[in-house]
């Protein structure tokens, strides 16, 4: 059990570093449709607060979660039905054309930073642990032969996200693929080359053309995701040991285009991708750069299907850290907040929320940082009032793949406690006043 720890605490800290955080100042062939058991009268998110829907059904689970149902809900309404997610980190988005080639076996990638073999179990067990939604990071060049402008994705990795994906539909989740980190190709954005710059946008549109194919006639519980934390001042990462030159405005304006583009092709390929959910990256998926004026959602051609997705790593000396750093007091409590209040802006504008990463990097021995239930549970509690969605950032540091378990009981009971099986009896009112009490309760006593 101590190997398997100090293992989960490294590899966890190796998402990290590499792409898990860069905001520490805030900080797919059909499958068939997932059932659901049927509840006799459950409603529709309902408050008189602008962040959730305002129409109130007395449908099934069932037909809420049918094609037909997803495909009438706004994205404010289908936040409450994503319920709370993990990642599958570390897993399809290692990085490995620079070091192994393009022509290795998936399972060389999927394995590369120390990761398992995905399996139906696992994500399974992910569902039963209380886990509702499934984020996927895709790293989609590892078979491309970029240097050679071939931008093609081989069919065989298509196909091996495509089965991960199916495990969690199959498992009655939401699941979001994105093109992560992906060994920050995302510099040659901001390069000073117009021709880079143009290779830049052939990559992107060559990735999304054919992931958005593959998948265009899959469930609508599948969500696309313009991009990971690159979409902001990452747009000048050294390519070649030489960095980009783009200005910060520049950098909100490039941002600003690669989710319109993103949009603009998805939407034209017909299917059910003609008004899918799209989630779209915040800039640097910083909860404050987001909220800058700066910084645009895309038009889109349908209507209430866009989602927004930024990160939470805050404070980083105690997110980020494997020592004993500690938190919970009146200051921290209120930081989270506040900060998380933000993103009322775009809940206003009728836009969902997902937070598709955040977490507490775990001790070097791989248990738990002092008080990081009372961080999750917060923030839990944060966006069960706004209506949000909260992914955990995970690389088997806090549900065990092999063990098919959340480690950590307290964590384990909360995130049951918190699962849509165990809310979707309640109206979102009742959600919002479960959470606006645990909130002051667990600040008066960081008070105390």
């Amino acid at each position: 059990m101590q190997k398997r720890m100090m293992i989960s605490a490294c590899v966890f800290l190796l998402g990290f570093l590499i792409f898990g955080c860069n905001s520490a100042t805030t900080a797919t062939p059909t499958t068939a449709t997932p059932t659901t058991a049927v509840a006799t009268s459950t409603q529709m998110p309902t408050t008189d607060q602008p962040t959730t829907a305002t129409a109130i059904t007395t449908q099934s689970l069932e037909e809420l979660m049918s094609e037909q149902g997803l495909q009438t809900m706004s994205s404010l309404e289908v936040v409450f039905y994503m319920g709370n997610g993990t990642n599958l980190g570390n897993t399809m988005e290692a990085f490995g054309r620079t070091t192994i080639g393009t022509d290795q076996d998936v399972s060389a990638y999927e394995t590369l930073w120390g990761q398992p073999i995905t399996t139906a179990a696992m994500i399974s067990g992910m569902k039963a642990a209380g886990f509702d939604t499934l984020r996927i990071p895709v790293a989609w060049t590892n078979t491309m032969d970029i240097d050679n402008d071939d931008y093609t994705i081989r069919q065989d990795y298509l196909e091996r996200v495509a089965e991960i994906v199916n495990y969690a539909l199959d498992a009655e989740m939401f699941v979001i693929i994105n093109d992560h980190w992906d060994g920050g190709w995302w510099g040659m954005f901001g390069a000073s080359s117009q021709s880079i710059r143009n290779k830049a946008w052939a990559i992107y549109d060559s990735i999304w053309t054919q992931v958005g194919n593959y998948f265009k006639d899959y469930s609508y519980r599948l969500i696309f995701e313009s991009a990971n934390e690159e979409l902001g001042n990452r747009l000048n990462d050294a390519i070649n040991e030489i960095n980009g030159v783009l200005t910060e405005n520049e950098c909100y304006e490039q941002a600003n285009a690669i989710n319109q583009e993103f949009v603009d092709i998805i939407r034209s390929q017909g299917g059910k991708n003609a008004d899918r959910f799209l989630l779209i990256a915040g800039y640097n998926t910083d909860i404050e750069m987001t909220y800058d004026n700066r910084f645009n959602m895309p038009t889109d051609s349908a209507t209430d299907k866009l989602l927004l997705s930024v990160h939470y790593y805050t404070p980083w000396t105690y997110c980020g850290s494997s020592g004993d750093a500690s938190w919970g007091t009146e200051n921290h409590y209120n930081t989270q907040n506040t900060l998380l209040e933000k993103m009322t802006k775009y809940t206003d504008m009728g836009y969902g929320i997902v937070f598709g990463e955040f977490a507490v990097l775990t001790k070097s021995d791989g248990s738990l940082k002092n008080n990081t239930v009372d961080f999750i549970r917060n923030f839990l509690d944060n966006c069960d009032k706004y209506g949000y969605v909260p992914v955990l950032w995970d690389t088997n540091a806090f549900f065990i793949r092999e063990e098919l378990e959340i480690f950590d009981e307290e964590l384990a009971s909360l995130y049951h406690e918190r699962s849509f099986t165990q809310q979707f009896s309640l109206s979102y009112a009742e959600v919002i006043s479960q959470a606006e009490t645990s909130m002051a309760h667990y600040l008066q006593l960081a008070i105390q």
